[in-house]
């Protein structure tokens, strides 16, 4: 019922103050190569929305339980705390792997599904895809069409970074560099407030973009950043 409460809420209003949030991902939602732990997209959202938010993405991690790096015990260490709402990362590197994802990620995906029902049986489940710069492969295309059914069955919804266009990386030409993260936040803060539905692409008015705030060594610059 509280799922129930919290999903309508995002259809109504779009904002739901001082959730309680579980961020259970892989190096883009952990912040890999942003400049300072502020300024991937998960800290700025934190800020934006108001929420509170517990990350325990790490790098190389992935769904599949035959890994040193799995999402499950990223879950498991926060059993027993409460949480309104749990943000999963897509399984960007399973996809990467040598079996290219296959019917053995979906089946993994599940058991982290599983693993969040049962723990959190209220939680609102975000399942976000990757960023297209995460999209070279094939695979990863395949399993984001199998997992987003699981997701929206299990009363969740889709946040689709995919169709984030031109994100600024970071030299490794993997992970976005601060303005990317800075993206990823307005995007995913737009589609909470309920914009979800709609293709992410630039505007035509710069009054509409955000005010997003970047550190710079000591100094801390602000800048609009589109849509």
């Amino acid at each position: 019922m509280k799922r129930i409460l919290i999903l309508l809420a995002f259809l109504l209003t779009g904002s739901v103050q001082a959730q309680r949030v579980l961020v259970a991902g892989t190096s883009i939602d952990y912040g890999l190569k942003a400049s300072h732990p502020d300024s991937g997209w998960v800290p700025r959202v934190k800020v934006a929305l108001g929420w509170q938010i517990v990350n325990k993405a790490v790098p190389n991690a992935t769904y599949l339980d035959s890994t040193n790096y799995k999402l499950i015990p990223q879950l498991r260490s926060q059993k027993g705390q409460h949480f309104d709402i749990v943000i999963l990362g897509g399984p960007t590197n399973d996809a990467q792997l040598p079996y290219g994802g296959g019917k053995k990620v979906p089946r993994a995906y599940q058991r982290v599904i599983d693993s969040v029902k049962l723990w959190w049986p209220d939680a609102l489940i975000i399942h976000n895809t990757p960023i297209a710069s995460r999209h070279p492969l094939i695979p990863q295309r395949t399993l984001d069409t199998l997992i987003t059914p699981m997701v929206v069955a299990q009363g969740g919804v889709v946040c689709n970074f995919a169709q984030l266009p031109s994100i600024i990386l970071s030299p490794d030409r993997i992970h976005p560099d601060d303005w990317g993260y800075a993206r990823m936040a307005s995007a995913f803060v737009a589609w909470w407030r309920g914009k979800r539905d709609v293709v992410i692409k630039e505007k035509s008015l710069i009054d509409e973009a955000p005010i997003v705030e970047l550190r710079v060594g000591s100094r801390m610059i602000r800048k609009q950043v589109m849509l």
